[in-house]
């Protein structure tokens, strides 16, 4: 329903690779997703695709294996074309999945003390064409990331893709920050980028206020 509260806790979730996902969110105002471990999924840990305004929060869980080369991932953020969506992430560790966490049109979502490493695609995305996806990173880790050679720890994809750095580290990437479609990567200043193939470097670097 619309209105639905949703909580999941304490749970181990074993997609044994062919699960789909391993929590499919559709529809409902807010879920809740604490102390998890979601792996072995042929698609994504987390595919989170309300049809109206919803809000995500994810919290000390761990999200892997979940590695299709052409629909996995651990957290994916992508409302249909009548939704939108607010994310909050909170010590949340991403191993091995295609991309950690990807945000598309119509996305805004933070992300807190999350590491994502040994990612095929990227670390974390931000992928707007049309409608604004924003991401942004306080405190986060993105490592190894570095199979095949175009991955990145950190990706803006499109023209309304915007992704803010804060106190993050990216090292031993392939690609460090890329960007590509007119994506845009915003760094206060304060982050450590380095030991990547190539390292990269933000689109801007406003004052800090």
């Amino acid at each position: 329903g619309p209105n639905d509260v949703i909580t999941i806790r304490n749970l181990s979730i074993d997609g044994a690779g062919t699960g789909i996902n391993g929590i499919n969110f559709v529809s409902g105002a807010v879920l809740h997703i604490e102390n998890c471990v979601l792996f072995n999924f042929s698609q994504r840990g987390v595919a989170f695709q309300p049809g109206a305004a919803s809000r995500l929060f994810i919290k000390d869980t761990i999200i892997r294996n979940n590695n299709n080369a052409t629909n996995g991932g651990g957290v994916l953020i992508g409302p249909g074309a009548g939704g939108s969506a607010n994310a909050t992430l909170d010590n949340v560790r991403l191993d091995e999945n295609l991309a950690g966490v990807t945000a598309s049109d119509r996305s805004v979502v933070v992300l807190r003390n999350c590491i994502a490493t040994g990612s095929l695609n990227a670390g974390f995305v931000a992928a707007g064409s049309s409608v604004a996806a924003v991401m942004n990173l306080e405190n986060c880790f993105a490592s190894d990331n570095n199979a095949p050679a175009n991955t990145a720890g950190i990706l803006s994809a499109g023209a309304q893709a915007l992704v803010r750095i804060s106190n993050v580290m990216v090292v031993n990437n392939s690609l460090g920050l890329f960007t590509t479609g007119g994506g845009a990567i915003v760094s206060f200043g304060n982050n450590r980028i380095a030991g990547n193939t190539t390292d990269g470097a933000p689109t801007s670097t406003p004052g800090q206020k």
